[in-house]
């Protein structure tokens, strides 16, 4: 999907999406978590597919807060 050093944003890739960290860090550790799969919002994804992409998002948001010893994450679905 990804070629890391095609990329230097690229962080990790999941199943159904990857991540890749903002380049405007005005919150450290801003990331995006893009679908590998192009639907106009989350109510269009078919459920397996939706929820193996929310999974993803928690399970980085879980890393996400241990790496940077986070108070709280906050996320946000734009589309």
């Amino acid at each position: 999907m990804n070629d890391t050093n095609k990329n230097q944003y690229f962080v990790y890739e999941f199943d159904t999406s990857f991540v890749e960290m903002s380049y405007s860090q005005f919150f450290e550790g801003y990331c995006i978590l893009f679908s590998k799969e192009p639907y106009p919002s989350l109510s269009d994804m078919p459920m397996e597919f939706r929820k193996e992409f929310l999974m993803e998002m928690s399970i980085l948001g879980d890393a996400m807060l241990e790496v940077l010893n986070a108070y709280r994450i906050n996320y946000d679905i734009l589309g």
